[in-house]
């Protein structure tokens, strides 16, 4: 009875296989969805296109994302390994070397701000290899300017120094930092030289009070201008009409390799003037140096602005007319202009000289357009209209509250009238791809 069993057992396994065989045409026959060269489809809605190896991602081939992120280079054992070029849903683009699906050995890094070439182990930024030099930008911060019609700036050792200085106190004591800290110091931190910008630039032996500043964090020097550019506060003090010199400093986070970039902008003809004789009789402005007591002729003082603004064109346009590829999104800036966007688009501003616009100017109207169309989802930030007080009565941006789009055509018009004439200035720029 029992071999009688095991019989009809080992009669049923057989059977099972021979049914298996004949139905599926075989084990060796058996049809992967790719194998070769076709078409991945995911449930979460990714799609990829290319070689593969028993619907393994295998060779060179395309994923792209259901948000719209796109990975083209190669794979091997379904993940990406080799060459290949992934695009973020922002638009931002890695094109390096990939190991096990994550960026490992040399690639490079491009968004709106720029491009940073780097090394990457494991997924993690270890090095950027394309660091500016000072040089490098002071020249590139002064192709903004030219680029606006604008004189540059000459670079000055002391306040070169006041901004490498404060850089260094920005990475001693990063962590501890946000927002508005970073333009501050605490006396009692290690690495103090000044409370405010131009303390710190008199520490170093400038004698005026008149100094300017920027900050920025990102992996390069020519990308932190960028960025500044972007922000308008920021912007109008790089596009100033009132300054002749600059100074830069900059150092590295070891763990996330930015920058610390500062710039201090100050007035050569003013440092002189607080390095003269008090002035003692008749009008004069004090405060400004220093010495804090010392004086100076009203008459020398204000031809102290007026010798730089007069070598400036009479307003300066951002983007600068018929300008291509121009950085198309704005995502914050401390203070915020935009307080209640995250995001909107690069803004497009004018700002007036004032030695060509001595009276009040009126602004009439500040239109953007695509093509023909007006685009009406705008914010027009003035005098009376920004949220930090920040502009000046010669200062005017309008904010698109969407991203701008790449590789796009704008016209803005800025309708004004001035000593009782309305006037008109039109101009065109390009969005960058």
């Amino acid at each position: 009875m029992r071999v009688y069993i095991k019989f009809i057992r080992l009669f049923l396994v057989l059977m099972v296989g021979i049914f298996f065989v004949i139905g599926c045409g075989g084990v060796e026959d058996f049809k992967y969805e790719c194998d070769g060269q076709g078409t991945i489809k995911y449930s979460g809605g990714s799609v990829y296109k290319g070689e593969c190896k028993k619907d393994k991602r295998d060779g060179q081939g395309v994923l792209t994302y259901s948000n719209g992120s796109k990975y083209d280079g190669e794979w091997k054992d379904d993940k990406k390994n080799g060459e290949g070029k992934y695009t973020y849903e922002s638009g931002t683009v890695y094109i390096g070397e990939w190991k096990d699906d994550k960026k490992n050995g040399k690639g490079k890094y491009i968004n709106q701000y720029g491009m940073y070439q780097g090394i990457w182990e494991d997924g993690n930024l270890t090095e950027v290899t394309n660091q500016d030099s000072y040089q490098e930008a002071y020249t590139y911060f002064n192709k903004i300017r030219k680029q606006a019609g604008m004189i540059e700036l000459e670079p000055n050792g002391i306040l070169e120094e006041s901004a490498q200085s404060h850089s260094n106190y920005i990475h001693l004591h990063n962590k501890e930092l946000n927002g508005l800290e970073y333009h501050s110091e605490s006396k009692d931190k290690e690495g103090f030289t000044g409370i405010k910008a131009r303390d710190r630039a008199i520490y170093q032996g400038y004698f005026s009070k008149n100094v300017g500043e920027g900050i920025s964090h990102q992996k390069t020097a020519k990308i932190s201008i960028n960025d500044l550019m972007t922000a308008i506060y920021h912007r109008f003090g790089i596009l100033t009409f009132t300054k002749n010199e600059v100074g830069i400093g900059f150092t590295k986070e070891r763990k996330s390799m930015t920058r610390n970039f500062v710039q201090n902008t100050g007035n050569s003809i003013l440092n002189e003037l607080c390095q003269e004789d008090s002035y003692s009789s008749g009008r004069y402005y004090y405060k400004v140096c220093k010495n804090e007591n010392h004086k100076i002729e009203s008459e020398l003082f204000e031809n102290a602005t007026i010798n730089i603004e007069n070598q400036n064109p009479k307003y300066v346009l951002w983007p600068s007319k018929d300008s291509i590829d121009n950085l198309y999104e704005f995502n914050g800036e401390t203070p915020d202009p935009m307080p209640d966007y995250n995001e909107t688009g690069n803004p497009i501003s004018i700002q007036f000289n004032e030695y060509y616009y001595p009276n009040q100017i009126s602004m009439k109207s500040f239109q953007l357009f695509k093509g023909d169309k007006e685009i009406k989802k705008t914010r027009i930030l003035t005098k009376e209209t920004d949220p930090n007080n920040k502009f000046s009565n010669y200062q005017y941006a309008l904010f698109p509250l969407k991203v701008l789009e790449k590789n796009t055509e704008y016209k803005a018009k800025f309708k004004y009238r001035y000593k009782g004439n309305e006037k008109n200035i039109i101009w065109s720029f390009k969005t960058m791809k």
